[in-house]
């Protein structure tokens, strides 16, 4: 099932947080974005290609996906080979603010390296 209006307003307006992680001086540089796919909401990086700075490249951070029947957000991690794995400190919570502020401070150097 997808996901509610009420939800997809709370999760754009929790995750348009990360933006303000950029300093004004490099956001010609770096963004971050978010998508919601179905039931998910994907934060990615996005930086000029190395070798074709008018061209942008997206990589993923987090995933936080809701679990409609268990009423619960799930994060994900990526990996060094692009593959997403539940994050094994904080899988799951009934609050994506919660999941949001596990990112933000990542205490084990997933998200943030």
């Amino acid at each position: 099932m997808a996901l509610t209006a009420e939800q997809i307003a709370t999760g754009e307006a929790l995750l348009a947080t990360f933006a303000q992680r950029v300093p004004e001086s490099v956001r010609d540089k770096l963004v971050y974005i978010v998508r919601q796919e179905g039931n998910a909401f994907i934060l990615y990086e996005s930086r000029p290609w190395w070798s074709n700075p008018e061209v942008w490249h997206d990589s993923g951070v987090a995933k936080f996906t809701y679990v409609q029947s268990r009423q619960v957000w799930k994060l994900h991690r990526r990996d060094r080979n692009l593959n997403w794995h539940w994050y094994e400190r904080l899988p799951e919570s009934i609050s994506l603010a919660a999941l949001c502020d596990e990112v933000h401070e990542d205490p084990w150097h997933y998200f943030w390296g």
